[in-house]
């Protein structure tokens, strides 16, 4: 009912501040700007007004803002005063309770370092799904040693041939394998 009546209320316009006759002569483009801008955002919340209850921007900036960030300030503050005058009642028993709680917390830290932590277990589908990397496996790396012996040997001819076209079309290496039969264009620019 109260938003009803609200709503059914009429939107009374405010006037905005604007400056007097005098100082409106004197104002620089960009401060007609803000101003006209500031203008049109007035009218804009003056229109969604009559929608529901009147807000003020900004509705939430830090927690410290709030009325109930205070209150719960307050009440902290009086049992942490209680508590602390019930239990220590000297600066010996306050430094015992410190001492206390700091090997409290040493325990703790060291029970978590010595935990050991067991290794997840998988159901039946992720059992079953494995991964056997096959990239770069070679059945018999001597045969494959050896191969590549073969291929990288250059002989005095080869290395004629290969300086002789290297000339004529340098570094074409896939036109000079052409040329060399037991040689890859990978051999050559490594020989180069």
């Amino acid at each position: 009912q109260q938003l009803e009546a609200e709503v059914a209320r009429p939107v009374e316009p405010e006037n905005p501040a604007s400056p007097p006759p005098a100082e409106q002569r004197h104002r620089s483009v960009v401060q007609i700007i803000y101003d006209e801008n500031r203008k049109k955002a007035e009218a804009a919340h003056r229109t969604l007004d009559g929608l529901g209850p009147h807000i003020e921007l900004p509705l939430y900036n830090q927690p410290s803002d709030t009325k109930q960030y205070h209150e719960n300030i307050q009440m902290v503050g009086q049992r942490g005063c209680t508590l602390s005058a019930t239990v220590a009642r000297s600066e010996h028993e306050i430094s015992e309770i410190i001492d206390g709680l700091s090997e409290q917390e040493n325990t703790e830290k060291q029970m978590r370092q010595l935990a050991v932590i067991p290794p997840m277990l998988f159901d039946a589908d992720q059992q079953r799904v494995k991964f056997i990397n096959m990239n770069g496996l070679m059945e018999d790396p001597m045969k494959v040693y050896k191969e590549q012996q073969l291929l990288n040997h250059w002989g005095d001819h080869e290395k004629e041939i290969f300086r002789e076209k290297f000339i004529q079309h340098p570094k074409n290496f896939g036109h000079l394998t052409t040329f060399l039969e037991r040689k890859a264009s990978g051999h050559l620019s490594l020989y180069l």
